[in-house]
């Protein structure tokens, strides 16, 4: 069976050049990027990469259309022709997302799968059980110290989480499959629980926190770039309102200070 894949990029994963992440962005046809509206919303407390601001996550909670923001999707320059390759693709993405090396999940993040369903049925099933068969092989091979996804904290209580227990990807994208998507077999992506504060409490910040984190940390890398590359959610002319007028920041200059950065190789 041969796959017409395609990543679903949010966030960093994008402009971040990092080794491993350049080396991931050559599988990609860059050129050939979409953008699209997404269900996607500052979620999670990220203490250690983004120096304790929040970055992306999915949420069932903004599937509408007013609530959407917009991220891309970058096909693959080649179809996967066999089993083999269909994992080091996904080992691949989990690398370059941080997560491991030699499996595709941690506690706090997976790499995800959504299968467009309007291909046929029996592309459909093989798609299915190739994926199905990689996350069993996947929890059968964890060792005790190594833990799956904690489903219950990817998003909030009551809300449809953002994967399934099989780490299929919830968010509902029939209409872009249906149009704008039709060529793909399938979209992979990373998805990660929601964090408020270091006790992991299951909630999304509010605006006004999510700027303050901002501020505080001096640390604007992570929002301004996202919002250069034209990564955005519903929430960013709030945030953005938050700090020039709450907080007195001129966003121009913090602007030059990270176009001015030299991007790690």
């Amino acid at each position: 069976m041969e796959i017409k894949i395609g990543a679903i990029v949010i966030g960093s994963l994008l402009w971040d050049l990092t080794e491993i992440r350049n080396k991931w962005q050559n599988e990609l046809s860059l050129d050939k990027k979409l953008r699209v509206p997404l269900p996607i919303r500052y979620g999670r407390l990220s203490e250690k990469s983004r120096e304790g601001t929040y970055t992306m996550v999915f949420s069932n909670n903004i599937n509408k259309k007013t609530t959407k923001g917009f991220g891309y999707i970058i096909p693959y320059k080649n179809n996967i022709t066999s089993n083999e390759e269909f994992v080091r693709q996904i080992k691949l993405l989990a690398e370059a997302e941080v997560i491991s090396k030699s499996r595709i999940c941690k506690s706090w993040g997976t790499v995800c799968i959504s299968i467009n369903p309007y291909i046929d049925k029996i592309r459909k099933d093989e798609l299915t059980s190739l994926w199905n068969n990689l996350v069993s092989d996947t929890k059968d091979n964890l060792t005790k110290a190594q833990r799956q996804p904690e489903i219950e904290k990817f998003g909030e209580v009551g809300e449809l989480k953002s994967i399934d227990n099989n780490w299929n990807l919830t968010i509902n994208l029939d209409s872009l499959f249906k149009n704008e998507l039709k060529e793909f077999d399938c979209l992979i992506a990373t998805s990660n629980a929601i964090k408020l504060n270091p006790k992991g409490d299951n909630l999304y910040p509010t605006i006004k926190q999510i700027a303050k984190a901002i501020k505080e940390k001096d640390y604007y890398d992570y929002f301004l770039k996202n919002r250069q590359n034209n990564i955005r959610t519903f929430q960013d002319k709030n945030i953005a309102k938050i700090l020039k007028r709450k907080y007195r920041i001129s966003l121009k200059n913090k602007i030059k200070n990270v176009a001015n950065k030299v991007l790690p190789k």
